[in-house]
């Protein structure tokens, strides 16, 4: 079905593109299509050269008439009076000019009363609970002597009588390129730009079919959405510099990356550091298709694996703290390392050969909401989530109730309760902050939503606090450091100012010696 529409639009281009060539003057309008062939001299055009469909007031016509389409380039047409229209700027017509070296510009136009043959595989698939999402306009289209138009300065102007009222207005061509040549909706080069008159004014720098989308689901405060994508930047950006910090501590320290806690917490780190980087330098570059579905999927990889590793820090936690007497595993880390990257990029595998065109979403560079989404990250995040929180409680038990210690002081359970944080932080647990607003009502679930970008954004830096400035031996380790560089600077100030002197070069050598850092018994000193 969606072959077959596709096909009747593309053979309808071609034979208009065949006239349009030969030069031949042609119109037609029937009740849900109307086209038109155009060649003019240039010299004559003083306005925009637009296409136009005229309106029933402030409400589409359901059905054509002959006298409702034309080309106008003489007069402007107001646009309380217009139900679809686009006007080809003069940088439209130099373009030609130089191209064909021709006085003559030949143009096709193409109005379509509904959207019947543009069957969007993407609005199925986005489709909620509710309603879907849906063309709210004619569409329009206009060619030039079969030459591409791309890249505009000036952009192309567009306008819209929409069918209906609403908040949430996407502009949006037919781009043939999506799903294998059948073609779908893209808003790349598009942007809405004013409404007036009731008429929704689209600003495009290409010449295709153009609507406006309306999507039901997300008709959120957008107000809301902007305060949400700045914590999460200024969150991302905070985290990165922690994880950057913890990853360099645990390198740079011999003593502070020989033992199996501390490798997890590293490639923890990393595959954090990963998911920040690319989500805040690449989740909104939906400019290049290309360059968005490769972010997409980075996110998608990079999200799993973290929390692929935040599992097995619960994991590794059970064995050592509840599971006291067990076998060391062989090849631990090895097997671990192949659980934590590998399973992610099986999964990610799959859902690229599913349908690599789902990876492109107009809005942001992340899976849209779909089976994708849903199956291939959320369904997992959850189950492991679920795993994670279950080996919390049995954790938390043993540090509380496993030992006879007594809560009688301030400071005992000041304690605890910052090892209970520190423990959540490590396993992930404030993504559960994400599945409550799920099915919350609007009110909660925007409090949630804040929560979980607050919290989430910020992981990097509870984990900086919690396994690099709370810990004793790292402190250590940086101070024994930072006494050596001190050290080292007096030394070579006495070298210098007392040069000859023995006494100088015997204080250098004195001075110039090893400090052994040793670590605490407790692997996981919280």
């Amino acid at each position: 079905m969606r072959e077959t529409a596709s096909s009747f639009v593309t053979s309808l281009e071609r034979q208009l593109a065949t006239m349009a060539v030969e030069g031949i003057n042609f119109t037609s309008v029937q009740p849900h299509i109307g086209v038109m062939t155009l060649a003019i001299n240039t010299a004559s055009l003083v306005n925009d050269l637009a296409y136009v469909t005229i309106s029933d007031g402030d409400s589409l016509k359901t059905l054509f008439e002959a006298d409702d389409i034309n080309a106008h380039y003489e007069k402007t047409i107001p646009l309380k009076m217009i139900g679809a229209s686009i006007a080809l700027s003069t940088e439209v017509i130099s373009i030609d000019r130089n191209k064909t070296r021709e006085d003559e510009i030949r143009v096709y136009f193409t109005v379509y009363q509904n959207s019947s043959l543009f069957i969007s595989k993407k609005l199925v698939n986005d489709s909620s609970e509710y309603l879907p999402p849906q063309v709210n306009s004619h569409i329009i289209s206009a060619s030039v002597d079969a030459i591409e138009i791309d890249g505009l300065v000036t952009p192309i102007k567009v306008a819209f009588l929409p069918r209906f009222e609403t908040s949430n207005t996407k502009c949006v061509f037919w781009d043939f390129s999506l799903d294998d040549g059948i073609g779908d909706w893209s808003s790349d080069g598009c942007r809405p730009d004013e409404t007036i008159d009731g008429r929704v004014v689209c600003l495009c720098d290409h010449l295709t079919n153009f609507a406006i989308l309306v999507d039901y689901y997300e008709q959120e405060d957008s107000g809301f959405h902007d305060v949400l994508a700045v914590i999460s930047l200024i969150g991302c950006i905070v985290s990165i510099v922690g994880l950057a910090s913890t990853i360099a501590t645990h390198l740079f320290f011999k003593s502070l990356r020989s033992k199996v806690p501390q490798k997890i917490l590293i490639n923890l780190s990393i595959t954090l550091l990963s998911l920040y980087l690319v989500f805040a330098i690449g989740i909104k570059q939906t400019g290049s298709r290309h360059g968005c579905i490769t972010v997409a999927v980075l996110v998608h990889y990079f999200g799993l694996a973290s929390i692929f590793w935040m599992s097995i820090e619960a994991i590794n936690m059970y064995l050592m703290l509840v599971k006291v007497f067990y076998d060391n595993i062989e090849h631990f880390m090895l097997k671990v390392c192949v659980v934590g990257y590998g399973i992610p990029l099986i999964i990610v595998t799959v859902c690229l050969c599913t349908d690599v065109d789902y990876y492109y979403n107009t809005s942001y560079c992340f899976v849209p909401s779909g089976s994708i989404r849903n199956y291939g990250f959320i369904l997992i995040v959850g189950i492991l989530l679920l795993f994670n929180v279950g080996a919390f409680i049995l954790i938390m038990h043993k540090l509380t109730c496993g030992r006879n210690v007594a809560l009688s002081t301030r400071g005992e359970v000041s304690k605890r309760l910052q090892t209970s944080i520190g423990l959540s932080v490590l396993l992930g647990l404030t993504w559960v902050l994400g599945f409550l607003a799920i099915d919350a009502d609007s009110s909660s679930r925007k409090a949630f939503q804040l929560l979980f970008c607050v919290f989430n954004s910020l992981q990097g830096l509870f984990i900086f606090l919690f396994f690099c400035v709370r810990q004793k031996n790292v402190r250590d380790a940086w101070m024994s450091c930072c006494k050596e560089r001190d050290r080292a600077t007096r030394s070579k100030y006495a070298i210098v100012s007392n040069t000859g002197k023995t006494n100088g070069i015997q204080m250098a050598s004195y001075s110039s010696h090893d400090t052994n850092i040793t670590s605490q018994n407790n692997e996981y000193n919280m």
